[in-house]
């Protein structure tokens, strides 16, 4: 599986821990190594912390690019989710079983989830369309279950599930992990017969002991999720 080690100097939390995440978060895919430094590049930059790696980008070029993958990224949690739902509920757990479902929602989706983002490119480009979607879910499969609990965490309105600080990072990964440890139970209904979300594909990242974090959490429909569970 794909790993990246979040810890700094033996015990401690790399400063740049949420940007290395939400770097992978938009670039998941093994092929993508050189987008996520450049996105990387940056912050490293600005911050004085690592030396960057690839071609400079200042911070609002990091914010657009992040804006632009997150509605199609999103569209991947939230075909994720609708899949853990599926199975949930004893239905048929395929793709086009899950578009069905997830189709109508993005507008409602757009209002909650979306205002940290650039409006205008979610509201534009959030996919709609069944070939967009699918491309949505296989470019985005590997980092899905961390869309999803970027999800979970506005609809449920818990700021604490988020990346976009050092405080926020455990708790987030946290349900990113409980979301993939969810899905490694989930017949995909596909040709290979694997599951939603194999061990080997799922990003998972190393954080020190004392800011690891469990939670436990079932399939919520994403519409009308009920009250979450605490952290």
């Amino acid at each position: 599986m794909p790993i990246r080690d979040l810890r700094h100097l033996g015990d401690g939390l790399d400063p740049l821990a949420p940007f290395i995440v939400l770097s992978v978060m938009c670039y998941p895919r093994t092929e993508d190594r050189r987008d996520r430094e450049r996105m990387l590049s940056t912050i490293r930059a600005s911050t004085g912390v690592g030396k960057p790696r690839a071609a400079i980008m200042d911070n609002i070029e990091f914010m657009r690019e992040l804006s632009r993958h997150a509605p199609r990224a999103g569209m991947a949690g939230g075909l994720f989710l609708t899949f853990l739902q599926l199975h949930a509920r004893g239905e048929p757990c395929s793709l086009s079983a899950a578009i069905k479902r997830t189709r109508p929602l993005p507008d409602r989706w757009t209002e909650k989830l979306w205002p940290v983002f650039e409006p205008d490119t979610a509201l534009t480009h959030m996919p709609h369309s069944r070939r967009k979607m699918l491309d949505a879910f296989n470019r985005y499969l590997p980092a899905s279950h961390l869309w999803a609990a970027l999800m979970f965490g506005f609809q449920n309105d818990r700021p604490d599930v988020f990346p976009d600080c050092i405080e926020h990072l455990p708790t987030f990964l946290a349900y990113a992990h409980a979301f993939a440890e969810m899905a490694e139970r989930v017949p995909f209904d596909g040709r290979d017969r694997r599951v939603l979300l194999p061990r080997d594909i799922a990003w998972r990242f190393t954080l020190p002991d004392d800011l690891m974090q469990t939670v436990e959490l079932e399939a919520q429909p994403l519409d009308q999720l009920s009250h979450p569970p605490s952290a």
